[in-house]
This record gives C-alpha cells, structure tokens and sequence, in this order.
C-alpha cells in the first residue's frame, strides 16, 4: 500500500460517505481516465450520426452502424478478457487510449483531405471499437482489484456518475464547434479526450493478481494444453458453475433479447402521438433525470443484503413503466413514466456489473467481463431483431404486452426457485483486515 492510498481498516464508520471510493489514491487515476474514455465514446456516437447527415448528406442507418461497431467486440472480447487476466492491464488501457486517439486523429487527417467517405467513416467506426474493446474489460475488472469489496458499488455508482456529466460537458462542446469550424477539429478535441485518459493512468499502480492464476496458468503449461482456447473459455466455465451468476446472466439476457423497450424509440411515438422529435426529446429528459436521481442515491448505499432480488424487481419495473408509456397518451404521464423507468434503469445496471463482480475472483475477472461484453454486444444487435419480428407476427401492441408478460414471468420464476439468486448480496462479507489491505495494494499489472 502506498503512502498516499487510504487503509480500509482505519475509516471512521459513517452512516453517509457517497464519495468514498475517492479515498483510494488508484481508484482517483482510474476514475479520471474512465470519464475520459466514457465521454470520447458518447461523444462519438453523435459525432458519427451528425457526419452522416450533415457532412456526408447520407440518411443515417443506425443498424448498420451498430453492426460495424459490434463485430470487433464480438471478435475480440474475449481475447481482450484473456489479455486483462494475462498481461499487465495498465498498458493495456493505455493502450486502448492511444488507439482510440490515433484512429480519430486519423479521421481528422481524412476529414481536412476531404477523403472521409461513407465507407472509410464505417471503417474507422469499426476500427475505434476494436481498440475500445481491448480496454473495457480492463476497466470492468481493475475497480474490485484496487478497492475493497464493500466500496465496489460506490466506485461503480461514481465511475457512471463521472461518465455521465463528462459526456454532458463534452457532447454539446464539440458538437458546437463542429458548427462552428470544419469537422476535423471535433475529431481533434476526441483524440486530445482520450489521450489525456492514457496520461491518467501513467500514475496508476495496479495491485498483483492473485496466486490462483498463476497456477491455473502453470498447470495448463504442464499439460500441454494450448495457451489460448481453454484459457478463454474460462470465463463461461467459471459462469456456469456459479448458480447466481449464471441466473443473472439469464435474467440480464432475457430483458435485452425480450422485452417491451420498442415503447421507448422515437419512432413508436411519432406514430402514435404524432409528436416532434423536440417533443420526445423533453420527455426523454425525465428519463434521464431519473438515471441521474438514482445513480446519486445509490452512492450513499453501503450495501444491499437482497441485491439479487432487487435486480429482478428492477427489471419488472422497468417492463411495467415501458408498457405503460406505450399505452399512455397524456404527455405528461408518459413524462412520469419515463421518469419512473430512469429510476429503475440507473440502478439495475449498476447492480448487475457490481454483483458479477464482487462475487468473482480476481484471477478470472477479465475473462468473465470478456464475456460480459460480448453477451451485452449480441444481445444488443439481435434484441431488434427479435422485436421487429415480433411485431410483424403480433402487431405492435400485441408485441409490447407479449414481451412484458414474458419478461415478468421469467424474472417472477427465476427468482422464487432459487432463493440463494434473492438473497444474493451487493458484496460478501468482508473477511477481514488482511483481505482488504490486498485489494489495493499496488504492484506489477
């Protein structure tokens, strides 16, 4: 431990301490190089949409653009999960920083030639995703290595908190200079974002890996077995024989797979209430103010002893809000349901990354965050699917009511057949001083 990281057993016990995980010295470093990361990929997401339509004059296809960017994570996410288990996790952020930089310079370079084509504008999307996705599980993986399990929830509440206001601070300043000045320097202010990520982190210690994966990868090495394969697997293996993990990952993928969030796109509701884009833009405010409302909130929880339980109520609640913004027709009950649907939105995925996580061993972290990735990455692409082919056999109220009652039901059984799943806590007990002291002591990635 060095000097300046705060001693886990020395805290004063406090009813409050929203900020807490700012007391650890690499938990600070992480942090700032996250909000950069976080803000550089919202940023860019409607940087690429504005290209589209305003530099390159061409209709924006939201799918394909997602498709382009998903296929790298699917390719790559886990070996990227490997490589956080397997290498020195600092350079390899920084690495992920330096690549997502050099490719939006690149962009710039393009850009200022006037060679940016609809093409090389897909290509380049893809081409920052493979460099982002070498740093994510990294990301996911590094918060439990360098705070104590009972600050895991915190640190995850601040690292989204963080994202969210250095997107909001981000967002309208480059998209306002790229009014203002010719789209190539929006590229340049992204590129300096993230680089300034990778100066974060040269300061930033990384705790050992635990002993038990050195000598997984000692045994593999003794019998023979390839170094990669098996070692990538790991991840599922360790999912699938950890019951409450494994019923997580179901409950997860079933509300991305199946679920009645059609309800909440522009496109349903232009249709419906004959509503502006500016409309559903105010009334997509009180969602996102409810994100923001219980993200705050949940940084002065400690700790939940039914953390499981209160994900799947999460998801229902959810489902419930969906449906009824899809029936609403009064603006402002739809603004209140929505508002509702924020709440229970902010939370669930906080409680869902923090459960994963403080009930994984370090040594397979980055394999079970690999996996994570690239589950969340191909739910997202074939959830649309499903939903429009759901809405083609149903109709499109049929579909929302199908969804909602499916979802519902399989959370409602999921959760009264395995009560280990709803007693599930945001974190174990903590076992002692000695535990805590090591997870954040710094030393070799």
């Amino acid at each position: 431990m060095t000097g300046t990281e705060e001693s886990p057993g020395a805290e004063r016990p406090r009813r409050l301490q929203p900020f807490v995980s700012f007391r650890y010295r690499n938990y600070r470093w992480l942090w700032a190089a996250n909000v950069c990361a976080g803000a550089v990929a919202a940023t860019q997401g409607f940087l690429i949409t504005w290209l589209f339509i305003e530099a390159l004059d061409r209709v924006y296809n939201r799918g394909a653009t997602e498709l382009i960017g998903a296929l790298p994570v699917l390719l790559l996410g886990l070996l990227a999960g490997r490589l956080a288990d397997r290498r020195d996790r600092r350079l390899l952020l920084m690495g992920s920083h330096v690549g997502v930089s050099l490719i939006l310079l690149l962009a710039a370079a393009l850009a200022a030639g006037g060679l940016l084509s609809f093409g090389l504008t897909l290509l380049l999307v893809s081409l920052g995703a493979a460099a982002a996705v070498f740093g994510r599980p990294v990301r996911l993986a590094l918060i439990p290595a360098i705070v104590p399990k009972e600050r895991i929830l915190n640190a995850n509440t601040l690292d989204t908190l963080g994202v969210g206001l250095g997107a909001m601070a981000l967002i309208p300043v480059t998209l306002g200079l790229s009014r203002g000045l010719p789209i190539e320097g929006a590229f340049v202010i992204l590129a300096a974002v993230s680089a300034l990520g990778a100066v974060f982190l040269i300061p930033l210690r990384v705790p050992p890996r635990g002993p038990g994966q050195d000598e997984d990868g000692a045994a593999r090495e003794a019998s023979g077995a390839p170094a990669t394969g098996r070692g990538i697997m790991d991840g599922f293996r360790f999912l699938w024989r950890t019951v409450e993990l494994r019923l997580l990952f179901v409950l997860l993928l079933t509300a991305m797979l199946i679920g009645p969030w059609a309800a909440l796109h522009f496109g349903a509701a232009e249709e419906r209430l004959d509503i502006t884009l500016r409309q559903w833009a105010v009334l997509y405010l009180f969602l996102s103010v409810g994100v923001i409302v219980s993200t705050i909130a949940l940084a002065f929880v400690r700790r939940l002893t039914r953390a499981g339980t209160w994900y799947g109520a999460l998801i229902v609640a959810s489902a419930l809000a969906a449906v009824g913004v899809w029936f609403s027709s009064s603006y402002g009950l739809i603004g209140i349901l929505m508002g509702l649907y924020g709440l229970a939105f902010g939370v669930r995925g906080l409680l869902l990354v923090t459960l994963v996580q403080s009930h994984t061993p370090i040594a397979v972290m980055g394999r079970v965050m690999g996996v994570f990735i690239v589950l969340t990455a191909a739910a997202g692409l074939l959830g649309p699917l499903i939903t429009r082919a759901g809405q083609a056999l149903l109709q499109d109220d049929g579909w929302i009511v199908f969804a909602g009652i499916v979802l519902v039901g399989v959370v409602a059984f999921v959760l009264v057949r395995n009560p280990g799943l709803r007693r599930m806590p945001s974190h174990p007990e903590p076992a002692g001083p000695a535990d805590e002291g090591t997870a954040v002591a710094p030393g070799p990635g």
